[in-house]
């Protein structure tokens, strides 16, 4: 049920400006706007705690894990590429790990491009 609703969410969320607090730069923004709307989303269910879980390495997906273990907290991993759902998680909660997950997605982009250039 949170599976289905949090894709409506980020799907209405890549459409426009988001509600959350400002990126750090237009750059970053913009990029996160892209990284939603391209998105692969992957829902897990049925893993007991993040520990549990092995993640795909695919760069193009996020994937959206359900705990199962009410003692489980909800996280992003370091990389964006996971968000981990507590059992009983609201949409805001959802969001927000969401929305965190894209941001680190996009810092790290950005991070990566600054290496490359000359200084």
């Amino acid at each position: 049920m949170f599976g289905k609703a949090l894709v409506l969410a980020l799907l209405a969320l890549s459409g426009s400006a988001l509600a959350a607090p400002a990126p750090d730069t237009d750059e970053e923004n913009k990029l996160m706007n892209k990284l939603m709307q391209d998105a692969v989303l992957v829902s897990v269910q049925n893993v007991a705690t993040p520990q549990g879980f092995k993640e795909d390495k695919d760069p193009n997906t996020l994937q959206i894990v359900f705990l199962t273990d009410p003692n489980a907290k909800g996280k992003v991993s370091d990389d964006g590429e996971v968000v981990f759902v507590p059992v009983g998680a609201d949409l805001n909660l959802q969001n927000a790990l969401t929305e965190e997950a894209f941001r680190r997605k996009a810092k790290r982009i950005l991070e990566g491009r600054a290496m490359l250039q000359p200084h």
